[in-house]
């Protein structure tokens, strides 16, 4: 125990020392503050049918418990799951390999890192919940638990839940991160909605329920309409989260904060065995930063054939050559044969399944029902190309190549506007059937709207990559963006598959994100080459 509570601390105040954790704080507690509706306000993040809850110590911290559970059951495990990677690329971890520290005692202190992190953003968040109920409250006194208990009882199973998945994954090498993002995303829907919508019929008050309910999401919904029931019969069981985008509210009702007395809660906690549990295989798993096992094996000498001889320049020292026997340098560039070297790096390594689901989805695009193929599978087949995407702008300091890239002439104007229209040509190439069907079929706007698209996609991956120097945020946020889109959302339209986006001015907003993120990119890129380090 002390082995692990000493990696835990080193690890807890190597992250808490930052800059960007105390900006990450500043944001939470920005959040929180703005969750709890004013006093007399008809806006509400939570919202029952026309109802909105009064502002008393149990409507406060259950709504703020609520929300902020849910976004940081999401946001939380993008925030933790590079623990041991830093060590990797810090090379601590080779001080870790060469010590006497065991596997699982090293994962059970990251682990423990991770919920210190989680728990301190919690606590932050608690307090500005006190400083917002004494601004906004509007009936009642001040009841410490009912305002306080909520939120930590919310928020300790997914902690625990993120801390072990997130050192569970990284102990499989083969695990790729932009993977392991992608389908975290898919799993918090899951895990969010499957109280009510696949497991509906266990009781919520019951030891199962409670441990399917890991946030709390569907305890709390509960709660509040059985309350609001008692008080309006007619009132017919809606429920909106809709945070930041609020919901217009004409009532109010008085909520009394039945969760904590009504429901076993404790048996939530169930999931810190299992996560300990999980950290048995990942120990079992992990390559200990062994090059040969962590996927960053080094390279082999190419041997010549047996009974071939070498060749005299390939065998021969630096000191061997003479100037002289080098071609004449010219001043010769050409923007094509840059973005095809970019275009080669953003494509290379790929896998053989990657390749063939690329290609039946692009020709499904091709042959299925316009509207499934402009409204779905493009869509789809962009979000494919996530992982692909998602390495522009952090390349070169993810590979250690930007002191070569930068010293080069013109990075400026050469390799960043290079880098940029490799991600443009590409997306633009995939959407090059759906283009031509909709030209054809006279729909104008379809036949455009994917160049906006695949200028968007380009600069805010290429944004996100610059600014934040990893290729999660781009690969999170634009997972997000097209779920929603799948399920029907003209706002976020970005290929033109819903004729209504046009009214709703989205080909303006595109354009704009483009443009914004593109001039930030080059803007920050001008700063990371006068520093001389990229990030």
């Amino acid at each position: 125990m002390r082995i692990i509570y000493h990696i835990a601390r080193a690890d807890f105040l190597e992250r808490v020392r930052r800059y960007s954790f105390l900006i990450l704080l500043g944001i939470c507690a920005t959040i929180a503050y703005a969750i709890i509706p004013p006093a007399g306000a008809t806006e509400s993040g939570v919202a029952l049918g026309d109802y909105r809850g009064l502002n008393n110590s149990a409507w406060v911290g259950t709504m703020a418990a609520v929300i902020s559970s849910v976004y940081l059951f999401l946001v939380g495990f993008y925030l933790v799951n590079n623990a041991v990677k830093r060590d990797q690329d810090t090379r601590v971890g080779e001080i870790v390999a060469a010590s006497r520290i065991g596997n699982y005692a090293y994962l059970a202190g990251k682990m423990l890192s991770n919920v210190a992190v989680l728990w301190s953003m919690v606590l932050v968040v608690e307090a500005v919940i006190f400083v917002a109920y004494l601004v906004k409250h509007e009936t009642g006194s001040l009841a410490p638990d009912k305002l306080f208990l909520p939120l930590l009882i919310n928020s300790a199973a997914p902690i625990l839940l993120m801390a072990g998945l997130a050192v569970f994954c990284e102990a499989f090498h083969w695990l790729k991160r932009g993977v392991v993002n992608v389908i975290y995303y898919f799993l918090w829907i899951f895990l969010l909605m499957a109280p009510m919508e696949f497991f509906s019929d266990v009781d919520l008050r019951s030891p199962a329920g409670q441990m399917l309910d890991i946030c709390g999401f569907a305890t709390s919904y509960e709660s509040f309409r059985q309350e609001l029931r008692a008080q309006d019969p007619e009132y017919k069981g809606s429920f909106s989260l809709n945070f930041p985008l609020l919901d217009r509210t004409d009532k109010t009702f008085l909520y009394q904060g039945s969760i904590l007395t009504s429901y076993p809660w404790a048996y939530r906690f169930v999931w810190l065995p299992a996560m300990l549990l999980l950290l048995v295989p990942a120990a079992l798993a992990f390559h200990r930063f062994d090059p040969a096992r962590s996927g960053r094996r080094e390279s082999k000498e190419k041997k010549p054939p047996r009974g071939e001889a070498s060749r005299p320049w390939e065998t021969a020292g630096i000191g061997a050559i003479s100037f002289v026997d080098l071609p004449p340098a010219g001043r010769r560039f050409s923007i094509l044969r840059q973005v095809k070297a970019e275009m080669i790096l953003l494509l290379r390594g790929r896998a053989i399944w990657w390749k063939l689901v690329t290609l039946g989805l692009f020709v499904a695009t091709a042959f299925a029902p316009l509207t499934i193929a402009h409204q779905a599978l493009l869509p789809t087949l962009l979000f494919f190309q996530v992982l692909v995407f998602s390495g522009m702008g952090f390349r070169e300091r993810a590979h250690r190549t930007h002191e070569y890239v930068f010293a080069a002439a013109y990075p400026l104007r050469r390799q960043l506007p290079a880098a940029w229209l490799a991600g443009f040509a590409w997306a633009l190439a995939l959407s090059l059937p759906i283009m031509a069907r909709c030209l054809v079929t006279g729909n104008l706007y379809g036949a455009w709207m994917p160049v906006l698209g695949a200028m968007a996609v380009s600069s805010l991956a290429l944004f996100l990559g610059i600014f934040t120097g990893s290729g999660k945020f781009f690969e999170v946020l634009f997972t997000m963006i097209w779920y929603v889109l799948l399920n029907g959302a003209p706002a976020l339209d970005f290929v033109g598959g819903y004729p209504e986006s046009f009214q709703l001015g989205v080909p303006l907003y595109v354009l704009g994100v483009s443009l914004f993120c593109l001039s930030l990119s080059f803007f920050r890129r001008s700063r990371q080459i006068q520093a001389g380090l990229a990030g």
